[in-house]
């Protein structure tokens, strides 16, 4: 199988009004500048079954796939997040037994991700990095201006994983009324 897939987006910031009013500023959040995202990508199937006895078929199966990154986090030092994208394989076994009574089913997979992203809460290294230019620009060291372009805006960061194990699945039908399943 074969799916494309197509996203543009726009993301804002929000900024409030520099009007006060009783101290305090006026109305909500308004739209602040945007970036503008365009992300694609495909996911991709293949599978293979292969019927070696009337009792016995052997699998194959491999699929690539792609997730839309958070748009509104990024990495040090300023990055979007990149496209996670994964890769999965299996090869396996299934066995008809008993008239069709019994099946059992053992594959083997592996998975991997890559650009995974995870959240970073407050105190991480930008606030520490933030803090020294705000600092330098509080004494006169750099313009705001300079501060501005050297500010870090990261809140998350990346890693890869991947796994791999066995799978097993037995199914039972003692009788027409009665089904029993195994899953490990």
């Amino acid at each position: 199988g074969l799916r494309h897939d197509y996203l543009y987006s726009k993301l804002s910031t929000g900024v409030r009004s520099a009007e006060r009013v009783g101290g305090y500023t006026q109305g909500f959040l308004m739209p602040g500048p945007a970036n503008a995202n365009s992300i694609e990508g495909s996911t991709r199937t293949q599978g293979l079954v292969f019927h070696a006895a009337n009792w016995m078929s052997l699998i194959a199966n491999h699929s690539t796939n792609f997730a839309l990154p958070t748009l509104n986090q990024k990495t040090l030092p300023n990055n979007p997040l990149p496209q996670p994208r994964g890769e999965t394989e299996d090869f396996g076994a299934q066995f008809n037994l008993l008239q069709g009574r019994v099946s059992l089913r053992i594959i083997y997979y592996q998975t991997a991700v890559k650009d995974n992203s995870a959240s970073v809460s407050a105190g991480n290294v930008q606030d520490h990095v933030n803090n020294i230019w705000n600092r330098l620009a509080t004494l006169g060291a750099v313009t705001a201006g300079q501060r501005d372009q050297e500010l870090v805006s990261a809140n998350a960061y990346n890693f890869d994983n991947a796994s791999q194990g066995w799978e097993a699945e037995v199914v039972a039908n003692p009788t027409p009324d009665w089904r029993l399943m195994f899953n490990l």
